[in-house]
């Protein structure tokens, strides 16, 4: 049942993944002298590598434990500082005038961690298959979170 749940969860993310790399596409500027997109901000940039770092390191400091030392009380710490880090990304997107792609991005990494976070502390464990496909996915999103930053006109 629980790989089910993990399946159907994976699903989810992964059709969210692909509707921001779909942003992301759209994020790319034109010859056309009209700015549709905020500018370029490397603080963002640093933000976002910064928190890709820290829920990377989280996922692998899960797979160095034994299954039973998974606990959510063991990572309810992490989960905290990842939550608050994601949330002032999404804060410092909302701020930035023609930001809306790049903000719904910051949205749906919040939520998705929000939603994992829920689910390992209902569960209270988390498995391989879930550390490995959620990893990687996050990974996916904060890369093309980074990419649609770095696309925009300085």
């Amino acid at each position: 049942m629980t790989d089910q749940i993990e399946q159907t969860h994976y699903n989810q993310l992964s059709d969210k993944l692909e509707q921001a790399v779909m942003h992301l596409i759209a994020l790319i500027p034109s010859d056309s002298s009209i700015q549709v997109v905020a500018r370029f901000d490397d603080q963002v940039v640093q933000q976002a590598t910064q928190i890709a770092q820290s829920i990377d390191q989280f996922f692998t400091r899960l797979l160095y434990l034994a299954a039973e030392q998974r606990t959510y009380r063991g990572s309810q710490h992490s989960y905290l500082e990842i939550s608050v880090a994601l949330t002032a990304l999404k804060r410092q997107q909302e701020i930035r005038p023609l930001n809306d792609l790049s903000l719904r991005q910051s949205e749906l990494a919040l939520e998705l961690w929000q939603q994992d976070r829920l689910q390992h502390q209902n569960s209270d464990g988390i498995t391989d298959f879930f550390i490995q496909r959620h990893r990687s996915h996050y990974q996916q999103l904060m890369h093309a979170l980074m990419q649609g930053e770095q696309a925009k006109p300085a």
